[in-house]
């Protein structure tokens, strides 16, 4: 009987959320605003910091071709309103940002952190291109 009203609820649930079907949701605690930039700002730095220009010593070749530069968007930190949102389009291969789309198992991804104040928390939304249509992130607390 537990296994029905557990498949009931996830029915219930992931018919009634705003999320696109294959979205990847993350809860990181955040006491508050403060903490959530905190949260926010060292994922950002990561991103930026693995798309840093570098050349191989040994091969003296770039890491990271223009095209691939150019279509990794890392997202900047908005606040508004007791509101902090960042948004950056990303290839990723098993949910890990570091690909171009060169590569062939790299899926082009929107990753978005969101700060929830009512949730204590920052979400960490990982969504599929094909999936964004017009997922509105607006609801994405309620």
């Amino acid at each position: 009987m537990r296994i029905n009203i557990f498949y009931i609820s996830l029915l219930f649930f992931t018919s009634c959320s705003s999320l696109p079907p294959n979205t990847i949701v993350r809860k990181i605690e955040a006491e508050d605003l403060t903490q959530a930039k905190n949260v926010v700002t060292n994922h950002v730095q990561f991103l930026k910091t693995l798309f840093i220009q570098t050349r191989d010593p040994y091969y003296n070749v770039l890491k990271w071709s223009d095209e691939c530069l150019s279509e990794n968007s890392i997202g900047e930190i908005l606040e508004k309103d007791n509101s902090l949102v960042s948004k950056s389009v990303l290839f990723m291969k098993n949910n890990e940002p570091g690909y171009c789309s060169n590569n062939l198992d790299a899926i082009k991804t929107h990753l978005i952190y969101k700060y929830c104040d009512q949730q204590k928390a920052v979400l960490e939304l990982k969504i599929h291109d094909e999936e964004i249509g017009d997922f509105e992130l607006e609801k994405v607390c309620d």
